[in-house]
């Protein structure tokens, strides 16, 4: 049985650990929080699928990506077992009326750009009134994208936790020094593995120079007197905004990137334009309660785009973007097969590494234990 070492078990380090095991592997997790922690940027974010309302950022191969990680979610949630909010009933955008040129641009661009794969639907009158039906007191058209969905983060992230922590080797608190092929040190231990795959985000940005960080806020809020079936978007040429709605009246709002790798709390101003924009679009959320805020900062490459680095014995998978949620699914199965020797379905998302040899960890720290235990 193959031997998998995971560095980092945030979402795609927990994703990729599931689909491992499913493919047959000895699977082992090194991650430097404990397990029960909600330090991953994946506690931040709002798990929104969303291929088509995001496509006007994607070039075509990205999108096709997307699309087809999208049709992967509905057998994943099955697979894992645990109850997860999932559900796949579409997506809405909005505008204000003196913000209508924005959403006209935004749909032109789309247009354009997807061509045939284009099925996003306006709707005014009773088939908007049908969809949301308090929304539409305020607006009176949307346009719909009917195949987007959503996956509550709440849920699978302490879903995948469960099973890995059952089936896999989870080894939590032990923060990562460095990597090579099938190689991770840590300060007490080195642990060796058939392959490596490095899934810490922006914690391999020392192998990694061209990473960086996009700020994520979001403010939780508790709004049992507001309504809204399924994740809605707020055109703004300046401040764009999602809400999407959770079990039990709790929903999401947020901002959809900030240049900036700051881990400070969220700011006053954007805390009341967040609060402002979601009461703007319902007098509901003027009772509601915050729950929490979050703020954190995903990996990005230049061009946003996720990429997948191989060489023998150490894969990496980074530069997941604000796409984290919908691209994960496809990552892991792309870098399964990669470990199996396959065929990727996308190889333009892999880049051959040769070995890094500035980043050779006897160099980079030279007390680095030489012991090889077994990696439990």
């Amino acid at each position: 049985m193959k031997r998998i070492g995971i560095a980092g078990a945030g979402l795609m380090g927990r994703m990729l650990g599931f689909a491992c095991l499913n493919a047959g592997f000895h699977v082992t997790l090194i991650d430097r929080d404990p397990i029960n922690s909600k330090a991953s940027c994946g506690f931040a974010g709002a798990g929104l699928l969303a291929p088509w309302c995001e496509a006007e950022k994607y070039d075509q191969a990205h999108f096709e990506m997307a699309c087809a990680s999208l049709n992967l979610w509905p057998d994943w949630v099955r697979s894992i077992g645990i109850p997860i909010f999932f559900q796949q009933t579409g997506s809405v955008f909005v505008s204000h009326q003196q913000d209508w040129p924005e959403l006209e641009r935004i749909t032109q661009a789309l247009a354009q750009k997807l061509g045939s794969r284009w099925v996003p639907q306006w709707r005014t009158g009773s088939s908007w009134q049908a969809l949301e039906p308090e929304c539409a007191k305020k607006f009176d058209r949307a346009l719909y994208f009917p195949e987007e969905g959503q996956v509550e983060a709440w849920d699978l992230m302490p879903a995948l936790a469960k099973i890995l922590n059952e089936k896999a080797t989870w080894i939590a608190k032990r923060p990562i020094l460095a990597i090579a092929p099938g190689v991770i040190y840590t300060e007490r231990n080195t642990f060796k593995f058939d392959h490596v795959v490095d899934c810490r985000g922006l914690g391999a940005a020392p192998d990694l120079p061209h990473l960086r960080g996009v700020r994520g806020e979001l403010v939780a809020l508790h709004a049992p007197e507001v309504r809204l079936n399924r994740p809605l978007r707020l055109a703004h040429p300046r401040f764009p905004l999602y809400i999407a709605p959770r079990p039990d009246h709790i929903f999401l709002v947020g901002a959809s990137q900030l240049e900036s790798e700051s881990m400070a709390p969220i700011a006053l101003r954007s805390a009341l334009e967040l609060l402002s924009a979601a009461y703007s679009i319902h007098p509901g959320f003027a009772e509601s309660h915050i729950v929490n805020s979050s703020v954190h900062c995903r990996p990005a490459f230049a061009d946003n785009r996720p990429k997948i680095f191989s060489q023998p014995g150490l894969t990496r998978i980074n530069g997941l973007y604000r796409h984290g949620f919908l691209l994960s699914p496809l990552l892991a199965q792309e870098t399964v097969r990669i470990l199996n020797g396959q065929g990727m379905m996308f190889p333009e998302l892999l880049i051959k590494e040769e070995c890094c040899e500035g980043n050779e960890p006897g160099k980079m720290y030279p007390n680095l234990p030489v012991s090889n235990p077994s990696p439990t």
